[in-house]
């Protein structure tokens, strides 16, 4: 389905909506979030609350990468219970603080992100499992991770709802 359709169908409920978020943004720049987000598995049933967030936030920047962060933290609940077991805990791994320095060196570098990669899935394996990190890193590993068969989600600390409890099981170390 293309934005357009999505935009006019959204505005038979949602008129004020609609015509704010094309009034602040081009369908091409909704549209590159919405990519963003579907990318990483990132659900965006609920559209009207996404285009909210978007519409706050599109005075600061345009930047598709700025705007999607920003519906990811305000999605926070939804994206954070959906990886959150029945007892409403996160099970979650991490960098190591040297991993991330590193990282932070390095973070246009293929050839570390895959061997970064390769060692988050080791760790993780199969495990219903998301890497927590700072986010800085969030968008970059979240991308590089989503093309992976084990698409692991990458959250930020901003985008677990207060409800949820972490459970760490280690730290990623290269």
């Amino acid at each position: 389905q293309t934005v357009q359709s999505m935009l006019d169908t959204l505005a038979r409920h949602y008129p004020a909506v609609v015509r704010e978020a094309l009034d602040h943004l081009t369908l091409g720049e909704i549209h590159n979030v919405l990519r963003n987000l579907l990318t990483e598995q990132v659900s965006v049933r609920d559209l009207p609350a996404v285009l909210e967030i978007l519409c706050d936030h599109s005075g600061r920047s345009k930047d598709a990468e700025f705007l999607t962060e920003k519906v990811r933290v305000g999605l926070r609940r939804q994206i954070s219970h959906k990886y959150a077991d029945a007892g409403m805990t996160l099970h979650a791994v991490t960098l190591s603080k040297e991993t991330e320095d590193k990282l932070a060196e390095n973070l246009k570098d293929i050839r570390f992100r895959e061997k970064l990669a390769s060692a988050i899935i080791d760790l993780i394996g199969h495990r219903n499992m998301v890497l927590l990190c700072r986010k800085d890193f969030r968008s970059t590993l979240g991308l590089h991770l989503a093309g992976k068969p084990e698409r692991i989600p990458v959250l930020t600390p901003e985008e677990i709802a207060s409800d949820i409890r972490i459970e760490f099981h280690g730290r990623v170390e290269i």
